[in-house]
């Protein structure tokens, strides 16, 4: 297994927008960060209030967006016009096209992370969902957030992939998943900090590789509150 530091990341900063991109995106080229697997960009973006992006287009990508701080105001082609809150997550699957905006309208500068998985499939018919992760019983519990056929209740996103979501109190040991031994992983703090075995993690950083031991794996959450994402992939 390896760690990516949050300072290994590209920066993009104007006067509005903050951007740390894990991977090759934009202006920031590494040819060693191209991607991991399927996953594409993960960008970690500060949007100062009553800013943000205006309608622009996709194609055969499926974004996944993980409000941390504030509120997006997402409008596309589809007809959507809502709003996604701290707490909650947004998937659109561009397919054969789609065109929409991200504003911040709040004062309050909003945080989010905005992930592009490759689809297996080009051409596919645009789609648009939305879930909540505000309940309580999620805390210090695996919470499934994406997968191939949309098991548990989870958005259905065109890979052979699964998406974890982790909300981690402080003090709290949590168990990985034993469908995760001998897959490769991508592990991403969006918050907080916390302990990987011998490993410790902070916001930004990143935890990746094939997973390979045949015992349970725990987390520590270090700090009051410690969110993680983490990308399983089958394939």
């Amino acid at each position: 297994m390896e760690i990516m530091s949050s300072t290994e990341r590209g920066l993009f900063q104007n006067d509005w927008l903050k951007s740390y991109h894990s991977f090759s995106f934009g202006d920031y080229y590494n040819p060693h960060r191209m991607g991991y697997l399927s996953l594409r960009v993960i960008n970690h973006d500060f949007i100062s209030g009553f800013k943000g992006f205006p309608m622009h287009s996709h194609k055969d990508m499926e974004i996944l967006t993980y409000v941390l701080k504030g509120e997006v105001s997402h409008s596309d082609s589809m007809g959507n016009e809502v709003s996604v809150k701290a707490g909650e997550a947004q998937l659109m699957r561009a397919g054969t096209g789609i065109s929409h905006s991200e504003w911040n309208k709040q004062e309050e500068e909003l945080e989010l992370l905005q992930i592009w998985v490759t689809p297996f499939e080009k051409s596919l018919k645009p789609t648009y969902y939305q879930k909540s992760l505000l309940d309580s019983s999620l805390n210090n519990n695996w919470f499934l957030l994406a997968s191939e056929d949309g098991r548990n209740n989870s958005f259905p996103i065109a890979q052979d992939i699964l998406i974890w979501s982790l909300q981690c109190t402080l003090g709290n040991i949590i168990e990985f998943p034993n469908v995760i031994l001998n897959k490769q992983i991508w592990l991403q703090v969006a918050s907080g900090k916390l302990k990987i075995g011998d490993y410790y993690l902070s916001k930004g950083d990143a935890w990746y590789g094939l997973l390979t031991k045949d015992f349970f794996i725990k987390i520590e959450s270090l700090d009051t509150e410690s969110k993680v994402l983490l990308f399983m992939f089958n394939s």
